[in-house]
């Protein structure tokens, strides 16, 4: 027969955030130790509040199969004497096997017969493997952070309380840290806090319901978002999407309430973004716009964790701790904007950015000279751009020592931007420091949020390229899972930038020029940097054409897709090939994969890597330059005006980007090449003769590790 396991732990609050993890691990734990019990069972499934996580395991076998154990001993030579009788060898073996000699059996071997003990092993309960097994299980949940209670040993995220266990009907027997496991669970803290026994686990489900308390997380966030949406058509506005704050609300809660509240119509003179922040951030509410417009309405929505006869009460409630909230950002906004951003710049000389690094005001010289250069070489000749982006520069930490950011820190360049507008800056300038934050995560890169004009284009690129090499120069590259500085985050957006303007600005020039601005920061040799740096971009850049997690990989701009799917990764050698001669520019590289991978596809091209490969084999030291008065046969001639002929057609080709174009031109040279090692001994004993073969075939190889390695294509055998 089967049974159903549950097992729950009841705690204090966990943090919203460190269930759903620690839930996962959970499962895969407990499916891993039925595994390895050789334990037959169904789906397993976790569920959890704030105050319980559950585990349930469906259709778990009582037992064990029973198994056959079998053992091998002595050699029957050893085993018996000369008489037929047992040595102390043969009857060793069988005392250790808990049987007569005579109920041995012999088998025979490579090396000769030798006797064996089978025995049939009967499987153990799963009642007494899991009384066994779950103590370990539960101490090995993972969490951020851990700590012990009382004077038991047992670290967890917060205190445990109670322990359910139950195989069907049974209890599962155990102790953790002094308590017992049982079938008690209990209700909603506040209106049904009392212990409460259950039969089973269909039992347990619904004398939660009756308690007050929803367990499944998926059916509380289901419910809280269809009661959100709701509240917000009676208040005649819409909700603002906040996925993250759903998911998060949803895990405070274990029976959701949902209400809504108002504020005062003044506070909407201050920006949208710190209304936003300050219901969502400090107070958990869902921020709402007037039905069609894109104004905000002076109304939130909340959700509470106890149902109470008036709602209107803890609405007033709700209502006056937001009134204090922002009431205090509008004092902070309205100081604020007393001091011109410029004022605000000159504090940053007493904020420390790195301690190695020095402080905000240095690196914001650093990203004025970066923006300054990358204006020059993104919009050349525009003046404009330039200044703006110059001047943006030297602000963009400014909001850093503001009152606002202080509070909300998220909101830094956001209120930058606003306060350089207050200050009378060029509207290019406002936006440029209000976006150069941006892509601030991977969430950003997947809805296209990147700045919207060339001026906070160079403000962002300066300002991370110097993050990404001042960290690096210092021994703050990241290692394993520790990125304290978001290094590889800055690197990634600075990759999405380039691509998704396609820009062909060369990364290894953009981390040369980061390297001068450091100059006197660094701990390591700024060569050493520059090729560390450049290896790392490279390695970021494989694995978004691996993976396909560029915002518009599949269709780079103003090209076809060709066909290719965003869940079909690139192939890994092609990818590889074209990296190994990377020039530094992002969209460069990709379309070379896409014209590599689509001529890769045709049924010459495993003949035509063969050849180049034998090219590229023969080659030795440093050929020196072609002279033509040596060539002896026909074929080199040959194959020497064609390669000239290719030459010449190829590098417009490769000028202009048309890729496809040039690989199909240098694929013409495959059958002159088969005939020249046809015709032709290459590795002849006169070393004149033998060096000027090598630089001819030296000269084609060149040619080709122009567009990519081609030895790292991946070819049949």
């Amino acid at each position: 027969m089967k049974q159903d396991l549950l097992i729950e732990i009841g705690v204090e609050e966990i943090p919203a955030g460190f269930l759903p993890p620690a839930l996962k691990k959970w499962q895969e734990a407990m499916e891993r130790l039925l595994e390895d019990s050789r334990l037959d069972h169904g789906k397993a499934k976790t569920y959890g509040t704030p105050r319980r996580m559950v585990l349930v395991v469906e259709q778990v076998a009582e037992r064990q199969p029973d198994t056959e154990e079998v053992r091998s001993g002595p050699f029957v030579a050893q085993a018996f004497d000369a008489s037929g009788q047992p040595t102390k060898a043969g009857e060793g073996f069988a005392k250790s096997c808990g049987v007569a000699v005579s109920a041995l059996e012999r088998e025979v071997m490579p090396k000769g017969e030798k006797l064996i003990c089978r025995k049939q092993v009967p499987g153990r309960p799963a009642l007494d493997i899991l009384a066994a097994k779950l103590p370990d299980l539960i101490r090995g949940i993972p969490f951020p952070k851990t700590m012990r209670w009382g004077s038991g040993e047992l670290r967890f995220a917060r205190p445990i309380h109670w322990l359910l266990a139950l195989f069907g009907e049974e209890v599962v027997p155990f102790s953790l840290d002094g308590l017992a496991s049982g079938r008690s669970t209990r209700g909603h803290r506040f209106t049904h806090p009392q212990a409460v026994e259950v039969k089973d686990l269909a039992d347990y489900m619904e004398a939660l319901d009756r308690a007050e308390v929803e367990v499944d997380p998926v059916v509380r966030q289901d419910q809280i978002e269809r009661e959100i949406i709701l509240r917000a058509e009676e208040l005649g506005g819409e909700v603002i999407p906040d996925p993250a704050l759903l998911e998060e609300v949803t895990w405070l809660v274990e029976w959701p309430v949902v209400l809504s509240g108002r504020f005062e119509d003044r506070f909407l003179k201050l920006p949208e973004e710190v209304l936003i922040e300050a219901m969502r951030a400090h107070q958990r509410y869902f921020a709402l716009r007037r039905k069609g417009s894109s104004r905000l309405l002076p109304a939130f929505i909340t959700v509470a964790n106890t149902p109470v006869p008036d709602l209107s009460v803890v609405a007033k409630g709700n209502e006056r701790v937001l009134k204090a909230r922002l009431s205090d950002a509008e004092f902070f906004f309205r100081e604020d904007s007393k001091v011109p951003l410029e004022k605000f710049a000159e504090r940053l000389s007493g904020v420390v950015f790195q301690a190695k690094l020095g402080t905000y005001a240095e690196k914001s010289e650093r990203i004025e000279k970066l923006a300054e250069w990358l204006a020059g070489e993104l919009a050349p000749g525009d003046a404009k751009v330039r200044e703006h982006a110059q001047r943006a520069a030297r602000l963009c930490k400014a909001d850093l020592v503001t009152q606002m950011v202080y509070e909300f820190p998220s909101l830094q360049g956001v209120m930058g931007g606003h306060y350089a507008r207050i200050s009378g800056e060029a509207p290019e300038v406002a936006q440029a420091i209000r976006d150069h934050y941006l892509p601030r995560s991977a969430e950003d890169i997947l809805l296209g949020m990147l700045p919207k004009n060339l001026v906070g284009e160079c403000v962002s690129l300066a300002d991370k390229i110097d993050s990404v090499v001042g960290c690096w120069g210092v021994g703050l590259a990241p290692t394993g899972s520790a990125d304290a500085f978001a290094v590889r985050r800055q690197a990634l957006g600075i990759i999405e930038i380039l691509w998704e303007k396609n820009y062909s600005l060369s990364i290894p020039k953009l981390v040369e020029t980061a390297l001068k601005g450091l100059h006197g920061k660094l701990k390591q040799e700024p060569n050493q940097v520059q090729i560390e740096v450049e290896a790392f971009f490279k390695d970021r850049l494989r694995g978004l054409f691996m993976h396909q997690r560029l915002s518009a990989i599949v269709q780079p701009p103003g090209q076809p897709a060709m066909g290719l799917s965003p869940n079909i990764a690139l192939p890994y050698d092609v990818v590889d090939a074209v990296l190994g001669a990377w020039n530094g520019q992002v969209t460069d590289a990709y379309e070379r994969v896409r014209a590599l991978s689509a001529l890769k596809r045709r049924p010459d091209f495993e003949p035509l890597m063969i050849a180049f490969k034998r090219v590229v084999r023969i080659i030795e030291g440093e050929p020196g330059a072609v002279d033509p008065a040596r060539f002896e046969h026909e074929t080199e001639q040959a194959l020497y005006q064609s390669f000239q002929e290719i030459e010449t057609n190829v590098r417009p080709l490769i000028q202009a980007k048309k890729y496809s174009e040039a690989l199909s031109e240098m694929a013409k040279l495959k059958p002159v090449v088969d005939r020249f090692f046809d015709d032709v001994m290459v590795n002849v004993a006169d070393e004149n003769l033998r060096r000027n073969r090598h630089a001819l075939l030296a000269e084609i190889a060149a040619m080709f590790r122009e567009f990519a390695d081609f030895s790292k294509v991946v070819t049949a055998g």
